[in-house]
């Protein structure tokens, strides 16, 4: 668990430590340690639907004690401050599963938990007098909104609710809930003005909101008394405090389940990866990151090994993976879900899934799951080879041509004005490796299920040019298109030489790495383009174009520790605590207890994009499981 006092919940640095639980349906709750919401997607209650709606943006709280009024919260207006009540936060606990205050004031110490039950679409917000000479009220105002999680709102006249007692219904926009164990509600109906998100202002976007206030809870409250309110779409079966033994002793699970032993300051990368499991939209799946990404195919697949094993969640994998093929087109996976269409934009996400089910297989054979993946695995490559996807094919030489000058089908896929910023159409270095891979680990597949391959000479054509086709005066080059050979220094084909079956020697390997070394490493990660290289650009900032703009151009991604510590494994670098290290500081950072999606290029290699990406957790732990398994 990680705890804060002092310092760390002062200001600026409070507003920097950024928290979310989830509810494995796409719902969260998230805020900062000191409870002011700095972006659109901090909020105590974003419910999952088609498209994510927040509901309950935050709790106002105040502390009654005879005529003096002591506020709890605080937000953002303008650049002000209003209220002040982080000031009397005296320590703030993030668990995993759980967010705890303790305030003091006025020689009054309370406690607040909050919860979010998996599968129940509902908050919980716990009380609990630790210490108080005198009996006292504690009042509580829920800012209500009704919106998608990616846009703001001003106030309107679409508000209606009724109350009976503690319990508060609310009937337009939307239909949910809210009530009280113990006190009473008064209806109000209000509006708060202008709260400002920094973060957004920072992002070049809409920055201030208004928030609708639909009343007051009142709870008489005195030395060790309880209380809670709840948020819900429906309305609980269980007690709140049934639901908190529940998860308590499901997160006392999920440390037991996982199949290593971690240190302690790395245990909270468990609770990380179970956020990212979802069954929603009708598929089981993994989020690619929060707050704003929802499932993607090649996230899922890259992740799958690092978030599924290590936690000794492998049969949750496998039905993920089954999920996912029942999109299966063309042979392609979906590259996302978007609303109500499905984005078939990337060649190499259903390639990643061939890397999934090696590492499953690979850890622990199952000839159930590999006779019934084997025939998709075999249509996939069929398909593929014989051209059915729009704008993937196979060349003459057997390699994979992918996209067009107007499009982008690998990871770097940012565009700006509808124009890709990176050229990487052709046959990409890391795409045609996943290639070679998956027709290499069909074979072997093939022969141990006692099954045709039918692709022996597209194999034997492919891993006989590999070398002569990519390698570059520096290790590879990133794309080739004929005669055209682009080496630009990317860490592309470090993925390419990590990658099981490829058939580059092992000087190469080490050419490779040394110009990883010195050319695209910090310590969270690898540049997407090294420093010397023209176009590179080391801060991740500014308005939407300039951030895409520098997405791919020098920014670091996390995720490509696992192949860069995996090619360090394979030219015999055993111990890779120094690989890891720099992690565990970082856990204390932007997404508590998780690992951000990007990094600048520059020092002092700040987090940016998403404070908790899938496939940067999923490859810290893929790392860590497999350096003790496999030293």
């Amino acid at each position: 668990m990680i705890s804060l006092s002092g310092g760390e919940l002062s200001l600026p640095a409070g507003l920097d430590k950024e928290w979310i639980l989830t509810d494995g349906r796409g719902g969260f709750v998230s805020s900062t340690a000191l409870g002011i919401n700095t972006r659109r997607y901090h909020g105590f209650f974003v419910a999952p639907s088609e498209e994510r709606k927040l509901l309950l943006s935050k709790l106002e709280e105040e502390i009654i004690v005879g005529t003096k009024v002591f506020p709890l919260s605080s937000n953002i207006y303008n650049d002000v401050i209003h209220p002040t009540g982080y000031q009397f936060i005296q320590s703030f606990l993030f668990s995993g599963w759980m967010v705890e205050w303790i305030y003091q004031v006025d020689g009054i110490i309370i406690k607040k938990k909050i919860l979010l039950p998996k599968y129940k679409q509902a908050l919980l917000v716990f009380y609990e007098v630790i210490k108080s000479n005198t009996p006292f009220k504690l009042r509580i105002l829920p800012l209500l909104n009704f919106r998608s999680y990616h846009s703001l709102t001003k106030a309107n006249d679409n508000w209606s609710a009724k109350s009976d007692g503690s319990l508060v219904e609310i009937i337009s926009p939307y239909k949910f809930y809210l009530f009280t164990t113990e006190g009473y509600f008064k209806p109000t109906g209000l509006w708060y003005y202008d709260m400002t998100y920094p973060r957004e202002r920072e992002r070049g976007l809409d920055y201030k909101e208004d928030h609708f206030n639909i009343g007051v809870f009142e709870m008489e409250l005195q030395e060790g008394k309880k209380g809670c309110l709840v948020c819900s779409t429906d309305l609980l079966k269980e007690s709140p405090y049934e639901l908190f033994e529940r998860e308590k002793n499901r997160a006392e699970h999920l440390l037991r389940q996982a199949e290593f032993e971690i240190e302690d300051d790395l245990k909270m990368l468990i609770f990380s990866a179970d956020s990212f499991f979802v069954h929603w939209q009708g598929r089981k799946s993994i989020i690619a990151g929060y707050h704003w990404f929802t499932d993607w195919g090649r996230d899922t697949m890259i992740s799958l090994p690092g978030l599924a094993i290590p936690t000794g969640r492998m049969e949750e994998g496998k039905e993920i993976i089954f999920s996912f093929l029942q999109y299966l087109k063309n042979g392609l996976l979906p590259n996302a879900f978007m609303e109500s269409e499905i984005i078939y934009n990337s060649a190499d996400a259903v390639l990643w899934l061939f890397w999934a089910v090696y590492k499953f297989l690979q850890t622990k054979w199952d000839e159930n799951f590999a006779r019934e993946i084997f025939p998709y695995l075999s249509q996939i490559v069929d398909e593929l080879k014989n051209g059915k996807a729009d704008k993937v094919w196979v060349d003459g030489d057997g390699f994979l041509w992918t996209g067009d000058e107007n499009t982008c089908l690998t990871w770097m896929d940012s565009k700006v004005n509808e124009k890709p910023v990176i050229a990487r159409y052709g046959k990409a270095v890391e795409v045609n490796a996943l290639w070679l891979f998956s027709l290499s680990f069909l074979e072997e597949l093939s022969r141990k299920l006692g099954k045709n391959f039918p692709y022996s000479d597209l194999l034997s054509a492919c891993r006989e040019s590999f070398p002569s086709k990519f390698t570059a005066p520096i290790g590879l080059y990133d794309v080739v298109r004929g005669k055209e050979k682009d080496g630009s220094l990317r860490p592309n084909q470090v993925i390419a030489a990590s990658l099981p079956y490829i058939p580059l020697s092992y000087n190469k390997k080490r050419e490779i790495l040394q110009m990883a070394l010195e050319k695209l490493y910090i310590p969270f990660g690898l540049r997407s383009l090294a420093k010397e290289e023209p176009g590179y650009r080391g801060r991740y900032e500014g308005g939407v174009e300039e951030r895409d703009s520098s997405y791919h151009q020098g920014t670091a991604w996390a995720f490509l520790i696992g192949p860069f510590g995996e090619l360090l494994r394979q030219c015999g670098e055993a111990n890779l605590k120094w690989l890891i290290y720099p992690f565990k500081g970082h856990l204390l950072e932007a997404g508590l207890g998780s690992v951000s999606e990007i990094f600048d290029g520059d020092y002092p290699w700040s987090p940016k994009g998403c404070i908790s990406q899938a496939w940067s957790v999923a490859e810290l732990l893929r790392l860590l499981w497999e350096t003790k398994h496999n030293p």
